[in-house]
């Protein structure tokens, strides 16, 4: 027996297939996660200060580290530790130079602990050695939560701890060990490791605690030109060799 469709069950069949066949499923590529602006500057390699001077050898390093440019490299943090005594407001201005200018913040961070490594291997009594060193970690700790924080990069708070781990003994007389707690924090970060940085938005800065108590920032010094970058690059095949040839 041969069913007999009526025109609007037929029509309707009609319609679905033709839209069945039209529909194209687009699938969107994700995005690439962003890169923070100073990934090309380089860290060291270890935690020995063999390492920490190899990296200023770099094309990009500053010059004259340990006269100049670590005397004076943290000088808009200590105009605001000299005039708020909040904690919290020394590390949001930290976190303020970090993401402002992260280059000048790594190099000031590397070449501050450089520059007390000299100063306590110099002639000095014990109370000025500590000093020296409580001095710089005023500085080196609320920078190396702001990578920290800022770009989930756990590199300086690594070396930070590290460093203090090693000199505690012999200038405080006492051994310091991170914590389980600080040790989970060194690791993992505040984020979870797959998770890219992603740049806040521009809408969603901050107000200035440097503008709050009329500060201005000195310019940044970082930012010279990595002569590697415009290097002639070697073929990476024997195809592109031969079209470098025909060129």
């Amino acid at each position: 027996m041969t069913r007999v469709l009526s025109p609007i069950f037929a029509g309707l069949l009609t319609i679905l297939s033709v839209s069945c066949a039209t529909t194209q499923v687009v699938r969107t590529p994700a995005p690439l996660p962003e890169v923070p602006a100073y990934s090309r500057v380089p860290h060291p390699n270890g935690f020995d200060l063999a390492d920490l001077k190899a990296i200023f050898f770099h094309p990009t390093a500053p010059t004259a580290v340990r006269e100049s440019f670590a005397d004076h490299c943290d000088s808009d943090f200590r105009k605001l530790a000299g005039v708020t005594p909040l904690k919290f407001e020394r590390s949001s201005g930290a976190l303020e130079l970090v993401s402002t200018k992260p280059e000048d913040m790594h190099w000031c961070f590397y070449s501050k602990i450089l520059k007390l490594q000299d100063s306590l291997q110099g002639d000095s009594t014990w109370t000025e050695r500590q000093n020296r060193v409580i001095e710089t970690f005023e500085f080196l700790t609320p920078v190396a939560n702001a990578f920290l924080d800022h770009y989930h990069d756990s590199r300086y708070l690594r070396w930070a701890s590290q460093y203090y781990s090693k000199i505690s003994e012999w200038v405080f007389f006492k051994k310091v060990v991170p914590t389980p707690e600080n040790t989970l924090l060194l690791t993992a970060g505040t984020r979870t490791s797959i998770e890219p940085w992603v740049a806040p938005a521009s809408g969603a800065k901050e107000p200035s605690v440097f503008a709050k108590y009329g500060l201005s920032l000195m310019p940044s010094v970082a930012g010279a030109p990595n002569p590697l970058e415009s290097a002639p690059r070697a073929p990476a095949s024997v195809e592109e060799a031969e079209d470098h040839k025909e060129d």
